[in-house]
């Protein structure tokens, strides 16, 4: 696995109804994510991260390097894991002619070439007051919407959103592809949040599903 930079970042402008209209639908071209992408060169501390494995990238990402580093150790865990089930798999067969165990994926990863409607997507954002973090969440859904579930459903967000200087901002945000699948990035972007909300003494934000009726959590 390579780790190349990030050579050029593209997201285009998307109407905010129609976006909040459909807050699944290519949530990486949201506002929030562009103002993050637009740090790059100007913020020293937000940097662009590529995964490229022999056929293409498998994870592009925007956010501090010890976050994108987070990314990179879930990723090589996650696929370790996934060979080792692979290679237990091949002992309980036993030596019967069956082709050994591939490399572990870390090592190959395998992405195919199609269209940017099959990526996984997902962000970190924080909930800010006078430019201190006060609250940190994840989303997979355009980031606009999810700041709007929390001012609606949080009491705790509604207080602070009171506040004048209040602001919510995407601090990482990621675009996966072949092994970086949901259920991966979802682990990525829960412990950039835990890591995040440890270093700068801070409550995590743990939500419902989108659109459910619960009401939102602080962990």
């Amino acid at each position: 696995m390579s780790r190349a930079p990030m050579r050029e970042a593209r997201v285009s402008h998307t109407s905010q109804g129609r976006a909040l209209a459909n807050p699944t639908e290519r949530p990486w071209e949201s506002g929030a994510v562009k103002n993050l992408v637009d740090k790059l060169g100007h913020d020293p501390s937000v940097k662009p991260m590529m995964i490229e494995g022999p056929v293409g990238t498998v994870l592009a990402s925007v956010g501090e390097d010890r976050d994108n580093n987070t990314a990179v150790s879930i990723l090589t865990n996650v696929n370790q894991d996934k060979f080792q089930e692979q290679l237990a798999r091949a002992q309980q067969r036993g030596p019967n002619g069956e082709p050994p165990p591939q490399p572990p994926p870390s090592q190959t990863p395998v992405v195919r070439k199609d269209n940017m409607d099959n990526v996984s997507f997902g962000a970190v954002y924080e909930h800010r007051v006078n430019g201190q973090p006060m609250y940190v969440g994840t989303t997979s859904i355009l980031p606009e919407a999810r700041f709007m579930l929390d001012a609606n459903h949080n009491k705790e967000i509604q207080a602070i959103s009171m506040q004048p200087t209040h602001k919510a901002e995407v601090v990482w945000a990621g675009i996966g592809r072949g092994p970086v699948g949901k259920d991966t990035m979802d682990t990525m972007t829960e412990a950039i949040q835990s890591d995040r909300a440890q270093r700068q003494h801070v409550k995590k934000l743990a939500g419902p599903k989108p659109y459910s009726n619960h009401g939102f959590s602080l962990q």
